[in-house]
C-alpha cells in the first residue's frame, strides 16, 4: 500500500533484468491533467521518468515517486495498464535514447565515426571502458531510415591489415542504409605529450591500405553498383598514385573527409578554365599558397594553365607546418602564424591566393589569427 507495491514491483524487475515492468492499477494511464476534473485531459502514450516525477511531485498519483526514481536509476521501462480492463498499454515510462531522438527528429543524413567494428579493438583506440553496441546502433538507425556514412581512421598496428578488411566487410551488410565509408590516415602532430604512442604512415602500410581497399570496391562496384568504401586523397597522394575519377565519388558523400576532395578541386579547375582569358592588361603576379601534400597536383595540373594567360605570373608557395609538425601536410590546417613568416620576404606587389579550406567562416586560422591581421601583417592584397 502507499506506493510501495509499485516500487517492490520495479526493485523485482531491476533485480530479474525484466524488459518490462508492468503496473495494474485503478487508472487506465497517465493523463495531461485530472481527467475527473478536465474533460479534455488526454492520456499520453509516452512520457519521461523526469516528467513523471514532477508530475508526481505536483500531486499526480498514478506512480509512486520512489518507483519512478527506482525506475530511472536501473532504466526499468513501466507500462501502466488499468486492472479493470483490457485496453492496450497506455504509457510506457522511460526516456528516450538518443537514438530515438535522432529518428524522431529525422537528423538525416548522420556522420559517425567507426575506425572498427571489433570491440575490443574500439576500446583501445576509443578509450571505452564497455562495450558501446555499435553495430545495433547502427541497424538501429538504418532500419528507421536514418542515412549513414561512416568515417574509418587508420593508425598503423591497430586496425589496418585484416582488421580493416574485417570491418568493412562487416559494415557492408548495412548497405545501402549505411550509405559510404571513408577510409583516411591518422594525422599526428607535434603536440603528442602523455598521448599513446601511435606509428606513422609509411609508403608500404600505404599501399597495403590501398590494396585492401581496392580489392572490396571492386568486388562492392559487383555487389552494389558502387564502390561503398572510398580513401581519402592522403593515401593516393602519399604514394604518387593517380586519382580516381569523378565518377568513382558518386555524390562525393565524404568530400568533408578530404574525400574526392582534390578530384572535386581540378574538374572544377578545368570547367572554370574555359573561362579563362587569353591576356590581362595589365601585368599581375600571383603566389599561391598551399600546403605541402598538393604541391605537385598543382604543380602538373594547375600552374601550366594559369601561366598560359599573358601578363600573369603564378607561383606556388607550399608552406611548411611549424604549429602541429611538419608531418601534417593538408592546407585545411595551415596557420596565419605559419603563412606571416613565410610570406613576409615576399615582394609587395604579389598577390596572394589562399586555400578557402585553411579558414572557418568567421575567416579565421586554426591558430585564430584572423585574415585581416593577416593582410595587415603582411600589407598586400591576399584573397
Amino acid at each position: 500500500g502507499r506506493g510501495g507495491s509499485d516500487t517492490s514491483a520495479v526493485a523485482l524487475a531491476a533485480a530479474l533484468k525484466a524488459d518490462v515492468c508492468e503496473i495494474c492499477t485503478d487508472v487506465d494511464g497517465v493523463y495531461t491533467t485530472d481527467p475527473n476534473i478536465c474533460k479534455k485531459a488526454k492520456k499520453l502514450k509516452k512520457i519521461s521518468y523526469d516528467e513523471m516525477l514532477e508530475a508526481a511531485s505536483l500531486g499526480a498519483k498514478v506512480l509512486q515517486i520512489r518507483a519512478v526514481e527506482f525506475a530511472k536509476k536501473y532504466n526499468v521501462p513501466i507500462h501502466v495498464r488499468s486492472s479493470f480492463n483490457e485496453e492496450e498499454v497506455s504509457i510506457a515510462v522511460r526516456e528516450a535514447s538518443d537514438m530515438e531522438r535522432i529518428v524522431e527528429q529525422k537528423l538525416s543524413p548522420l556522420y559517425v565515426s567507426i575506425h572498427a567494428t571489433d570491440p575490443e579493438i574500439r576500446k583501445t583506440l576509443l578509450g571505452l571502458k564497455r562495450k558501446d553496441y555499435l553495430l545495433e546502433k547502427i541497424h538501429f538507425l538504418t532500419n528507421h531510415s536514418i542515412e549513414l556514412h561512416g568515417q574509418i581512421v587508420i593508425c598503423p598496428g591497430i586496425n589496418d591489415g585484416e582488421v580493416l578488411h574485417r570491418t568493412l566487410q562487416t559494415l557492408s551488410s548495412f548497405f545501402p542504409g549505411l550509405r559510404s565509408v571513408a577510409v583516411v590516415p591518422v594525422g599526428l602532430t607535434r603536440h603528442r605529450k602523455g598521448l599513446p604512442k601511435l606509428k606513422k604512415h609509411n609508403p608500404e602500410s600505404v599501399l597495403d591500405i590501398i590494396r585492401i581497399v581496392q580489392t572490396l570496391q571492386e568486388e562492392y562496384e559487383k555487389k552494389f553498383g558502387e564502390p561503398f568504401v572510398y580513401l581519402s586523397d592522403e593515401f593516393y597522394l602519399l604514394v604518387g598514385k593517380p586519382l580516381p575519377s569523378s565518377f568513382h565519388y558518386r555524390d562525393f558523400w565524404q568530400i568533408e573527409n578530404g574525400v574526392g576532395l582534390t578530384r572535386f578541386f581540378l574538374s572544377s579547375f578545368e570547367d572554370s578554365a574555359r573561362t579563362f582569358p587569353s591576356k590581362l592588361k595589365k601585368k599581375q603576379h600571383l603566389v599561391f599558397v598551399t600546403g605541402t601534400m598538393a604541391e605537385p597536383i598543382l604543380r602538373e595540373n594547375v600552374l601550366p594553365v594559369l601561366n598560359r594567360i599573358k601578363n600573369l605570373s603564378v607561383r606556388l608557395l607550399p608552406i611548411s607546418n611549424r604549429f602541429f609538425g611538419e608531418s601534417v601536410t593538408v592546407s585545411g590546417l595551415l596557420t596565419g602564424k605559419d603563412i606571416i613568416n613565410t610570406l613576409q620576404k615576399e615582394n609587395k606587389d604579389t598577390t596572394i591566393l589562399l586555400p578557402s579550406n585553411c579558414l572557418n567562416t568567421d575567416n579565421l586560422f586554426l591558430d585564430d589569427v584572423s585574415l585581416e591581421e593577416l593582410r595587415r601583417k603582411l600589407n598586400r592584397k591576399i584573397i
